[in-house]
């Protein structure tokens, strides 16, 4: 017997509706992986998310990889560029 969780790949119907996960908080517009539940068998059949074929899925999830990673590093410059000031600030006084 297998405790392994089945994960689907779901995505909006349409972008730019939402559609709320059980837990709080809604579906990503480019998709994201959840356990197959009675909840996601009953949007995927009202048509509320459609299944993402693999292929698809793959290219998704690198491009959300690569999003979060220029976010991250975005962050980090901010962060240095903030540090920086500050140094420079409190040595001038």
């Amino acid at each position: 017997m297998s405790l392994k969780k089945n994960l689907i790949p779901i995505k909006p119907k349409k972008a730019e509706v939402p559609v709320r996960k059980p837990e709080g908080g809604f579906v990503n517009a480019a998709g994201e992986e959840v356990e197959r539940t009675g909840y996601w068998v009953r949007r995927i059949n009202d048509g509320d998310v459609v299944l993402v074929n693999h292929k698809d899925w793959d290219a998704a999830k690198a491009a959300l990889a690569k999003e979060k990673a220029d976010a991250i590093e975005q962050q980090k410059k901010a962060l240095a560029k903030e540090a920086k000031a500050t140094t420079s600030k409190t040595e001038g006084e």
